[in-house]
């Protein structure tokens, strides 16, 4: 009887230290995936050390590019569709600039026609300059997100890209698959643990 009490008590013990090794682990290291240069190559990559002198020597920021497509850009509708959402896009925290059809003369200007008209004419580039050092990307590109939708419909469909945009899907991915594999290998430790001691004291132990 003692022993019995003793087992189960243990268990409970094993079970609440368990849950606060979580919750410390939850609320005070962070668990998200970091994905920069390194994640793609090594320090001493040539191309690497030969991109990182020239970034060095010529600061420049980095660029989220929208497009959107349209039956006709060069309706007057059309452009003051995009006059408005670049200029929310302006005041999104981290944006430090944004280049589209509504600011910059397109159809006549042969540079900006080539960086901001497709070559089919159906779609139009807004080109956003955003900060490097932006302390939280995900946060900044939840809220590109977030004013795109606001905007989007059947005749105005907006597609994001960019390098900060690619590597904030791949940081989403991983957290994604992170979480499944850890909630995958806990199930299935859990359930050899059952079939082989056929003790739910022993399961719930760390």
């Amino acid at each position: 009887m003692i022993a019995a009490s003793s087992t189960r008590r243990a268990a409970w013990l094993s079970m609440v230290f368990s849950a606060s090794v979580l919750a410390v682990v939850f609320l005070w290291v962070d668990l998200t995936p970091k994905v920069e240069a390194e994640f793609f190559f090594s320090r001493d990559d040539p191309q690497y050390v030969a991109s990182a002198q020239v970034s060095e020597r010529f600061p420049t920021t980095q660029q989220i590019i929208l497009r959107v497509a349209a039956p006709d850009i060069r309706d007057a509708a059309y452009r003051e569709r995009v006059e408005r959402l670049a200029g929310t896009l302006s005041g999104v925290d981290g944006v430090v600039d944004v280049s589209s059809v509504a600011n910059r003369d397109a159809f006549e200007s042969p540079l900006w026609q080539r960086v901001l008209i497709s070559e089919d004419q159906r779609a139009t580039n807004l080109l956003l300059e955003v900060e490097p050092d932006t302390s939280d990307p995900g946060l900044l590109i939840e809220e590109i997100e977030r004013v795109t939708a606001e905007f989007q419909d059947a005749d105005f469909g907006a597609v994001i890209s960019g390098v900060p945009y690619v590597i904030e899907l791949i940081r989403r991915n991983l957290f994604r698959d992170l979480a499944m594999f850890s909630v995958v290998a806990a199930v299935v430790f859990a359930a050899i643990v059952a079939v082989v001691y056929r003790s739910g004291a022993i399961v719930s132990a760390p």
